[in-house]
């Protein structure tokens, strides 16, 4: 069986769903208040704590905010970066 050589690129439709994505983690974040939690350094632990939240989803919207530059990474403590201030 051949494979079929593609000649279209999908990459526009994968770059929109990614934004959208990108956005619900944003809005996210906001809703859930972490920026304001993150004026201080905290582990994602104290933030889970803190919050009642899953460590594990609390660890992957903190590292996806880090991948956004919206907030930073200092070993295993997370704080607001300077366009932060803009989000809360």
């Amino acid at each position: 069986m051949d494979i079929p050589d593609i000649q279209r690129s999908f990459k526009p439709l994968q770059d929109l769903l990614l934004k959208k994505s990108e956005a619900n983690i944003l809005l996210a974040a906001i809703e859930l208040d972490l920026f304001t939690l993150l004026e201080k350094t905290h582990s994602a632990e104290d933030i889970a704590q803190k919050c009642q939240f899953h460590l594990q989803n609390t660890i992957h919207i903190l590292n996806a905010l880090v991948a956004f530059d919206v907030i930073q990474k200092d070993g295993d403590r997370y704080f607001n970066s300077p366009i932060a201030d803009c989000v809360h």
